[in-house]
This record gives structure tokens, C-alpha cells and sequence, in this order.
């Protein structure tokens, strides 16, 4: 995971690269990236976006989430709306705060009929089909979004690192590592609805109004679990891997092959840093390819 320079945390967004793999590999920087809708970047954000060379945006909200707050376009990108979260019915869940609120799902018997129907489902989701259908075409670099950044676009990155041989323990790092790029928000309704007065398990579905719970994110697997003997079998048959496994995925293409050492690390954040400190906007986007080229080929040492 790397933030990517000259964007607010807030927006949530991260490349998911760096994590290592299972075989002690690493995901490589530039091509999977995570974030919340594109509406809230302003200008200057907007630019360090098109830096970045993404080939395909999915939009995973509702459609009247989308009609509400519009993608911005994105230099060479081809847009696609592809809901991620729908009900047994087939209809698109609206995850806007004001709909969840009128659904009542943070009553305790709703959030979890909310949490089976929807969470139980996202696996499944055809949205993601479509993601890995890029991936594996090799239409990378990507960019996944929701509203939030958190749930239908965690579940996603949770699917993606797993595909890639990062460990199941590691995945779920990522997902609640949202609860740190949302801290302004997360506070701020804390301040709006004091969770101290509310008993623990109430109070930590109610986080999950500007933040994420292990406990969804967890469901969601289990569900992999009771269906599939293992992830393997489940990209197989969900994501039609042709009998590979994961391995089409975890090709030289989107995984380095040694580890790179603390020290080498270091040195690069430091001398971007230092080089960000001191450069316009329309500079920075102009080195962070260079940086993604630098990571990603750089001397490893085992």
C-alpha cells in the first residue's frame, strides 16, 4: 500500500502495491488503485490523477448515487458503472447515508439482515467479474471507486491482493487501514453522535457510517468459504481462470520478483518527499510515473 503524493487522505485513495505476497513477492506500484468517488478531488488532485495513465475506471455505485455526484473524466480513461452491491431482488443498493438512515440498517436487527444480504453477496458480485476480466487482459492501470472508498471498493481490494497471493491477514490490513484515511470523518460523527453512550456492538455498527468493521469484510469471506474449498477454486469458478488458479495473476506483469530492502525504501520516500516540497502541481504529476518506474525496477537485495 502507498499513498499516492499530493492527494488528501481523506479521498481515500491508495495504490495497492508493495504488499507482499505469500511467496515473498511483492505487488507492484502503478497498476491497482483504490479510492472514493472522484467528485470530492479538486483541481490540482484532479492532474496528479491523470498522472497516473489509468486506463479503465469502474464506478461501483448505485446509479442514483452517480446521478448525484457525477465521475469528472479522466485524460484516456474509458468509464464503467457497474454496481457492485445489489439485493436478492436484483435491485442496486444505494449506500448514501441518507438512504441507509431511512432503511434503518444501524438498528441492530437490520444491520444484520443488511450485513447477510448485501455483505454475503459482494463476492459474487458481477462488478468485480469485470475488474478481473481487465486484469487479466492486461488493461491495467486501474481505478475502483464507490462513495466512500470503504466497502464495495474494500471488498474489491480484498479480492484483487488475495488473486495477487497476498495473505488473507494482510488483505484485511488494507481494508480497515480505511479507518485511518477516514479519521476526519470518523471523528467528526463521533462528535455528532457521541458512540460512549451506546453499548459496544451498537456503536461499532454505527462506525461503519464513515468507517468499516472487520466484522463485514469477514462476512463477506466467510461466504467464499462455505461455497469454495479454497480461494483458488473460487477465482476459477467465479472469475473463470481456466483451471490456473490464481496464477494468470501472479505473472511477473503485476509482481516483482525479489524483495526490496527498508533502506532502499527510505532513501526513495525521502528524496520525493524533499523533491514534493518544493514542486507545483503540474511538476508533481510529471514525476510520480517516474517514481512508479523507479519502485518497480529499482536493484532488489534479498
Amino acid at each position: 500500500m502507498s499513498d499516492i503524493l499530493g492527494i488528501e487522505k481523506k479521498r481515500n485513495l491508495r495504490d495497492l502495491g508493495s504488499y507482499q505476497t505469500q511467496d515473498g513477492k511483492h505487488v507492484k506500484k502503478g497498476y491497482f488503485f483504490r479510492s472514493s468517488r472522484l467528485m470530492d478531488f479538486d483541481k490540482e488532485e484532479l492532474e496528479i490523477l491523470n498522472s497516473l495513465h489509468i486506463k479503465k475506471i469502474y464506478d461501483l455505485r448505485s446509479k442514483e448515487e452517480v446521478k448525484d455526484a457525477p465521475d469528472p473524466e479522466l485524460k484516456g480513461a474509458e468509464y464503467i458503472h457497474s454496481s457492485a452491491a445489489a439485493r436478492a431482488d436484483g435491485t442496486e443498493v444505494n449506500f448514501s447515508p441518507a438512504t441507509l438512515i431511512a432503511e434503518n440498517v444501524y438498528s441492530k436487527e437490520s444491520n444484520d439482515e443488511f450485513t447477510h444480504k448485501v455483505y454475503g453477496n459482494l463476492p459474487f458480485s458481477y462488478a468485480y467479474k469485470r475488474i478481473f476480466e481487465d486484469i487479466v487482459a492486461g488493461n491495467v492501470p486501474i481505478l475502483f471507486h464507490c462513495s466512500a472508498g470503504k466497502d464495495r471498493t474494500g471488498i474489491a481490494a480484498i479480492l484483487i491482493l488475495l488473486a495477487l497471493g497476498v495473505d488473507e491477514e494482510t488483505a484485511m490490513y488494507d481494508y480497515m487501514l480505511t479507518n485511518e484515511y477516514r479519521k476526519e470523518y470518523i471523528d467528526h460523527f463521533k462528535t455528532v453522535f457521541p458512540l460512549t453512550r451506546i453499548d459496544g456492538e451498537l456503536a461499532g455498527m454505527l462506525l461503519a457510517y464513515e468507517g468499516v468493521t472487520y466484522t463485514n469484510a469477514d462476512y463477506s469471506l466467510k461466504r467464499i468459504k462455505e461455497k469454495y474449498a479454497s480461494y483458488d477454486e473460487y477465482f476459477e469458478k467465479e472469475y473463470n481462470l481456466h483451471n490456473q488458479g490464481t496464477k494468470p495473476l501472479q505473472s511477473h506483469i503485476f509482481l516483482s520478483l525479489d524483495k526490496r530492502s527498508s533502506e532502499e525504501i527510505t532513501i526513495l520516500v525521502l528524496v520525493f518527499h524533499s523533491l514534493i516540497s518544493s514542486l507545483s502541481s503540474f511538476s508533481v504529476s510529471l514525476i510520480i510515473p517516474l517514481y512508479f518506474s523507479i519502485c518497480n525496477h529499482i536493484p532488489f537485495t534479498k
